[in-house]
């Protein structure tokens, strides 16, 4: 509904399938995975990933580090969505409570935790994988 009466049109809504009773565990590495898949088994060539602010790093450079292993064609663009008061307290999808300012930092730690781990690529991976992202003109 929010995205219709944002004049997006039905048919470029594509809601991805997840065996929620499998798999109960939904989380930002999960979310690339399943959407670089959609994309690359539909021959899309761009994604577009939007996500609250405080996220949109980490949420783009999990999808370009799986993109880079799986669907090396995909260009990743990122957007921001709707702006919120960063110091007003809030509820993270993992359940820590606090405000939008703290969750930034979190996430910045969180970049740094899952590069060391593998999960997100090297900063110069993802340097050239979005120095290869071009945007339609308007």
């Amino acid at each position: 509904e929010r995205l219709a009466s944002a004049g997006v049109p039905e048919t470029q809504v594509k809601l991805i399938p997840y065996d929620h009773e499998a798999n109960p565990m939904i989380h930002t590495l999960v979310e690339a995975q399943l959407s670089v898949r959609f994309a690359k088994d539909r021959g899309w060539k761009n994604l577009l990933v939007v996500a609250v602010p405080f996220h949109v790093p980490r949420a783009a450079m999990t999808i370009a580090s799986v993109a880079g292993i799986e669907h090396p064609d995909l260009q990743i663009s990122s957007y921001p969505g709707t702006p919120l008061d960063w110091e007003a307290e809030s509820m993270h999808s993992q359940g820590m409570v606090g405000t939008r300012y703290a969750f930034l930092d979190s996430e910045l730690d969180r970049i740094e935790r899952y590069m060391a781990k593998g999960d997100i690529a090297p900063y110069e991976q993802l340097e050239n994988h979005f120095a290869r992202t071009s945007f339609p003109a308007r």
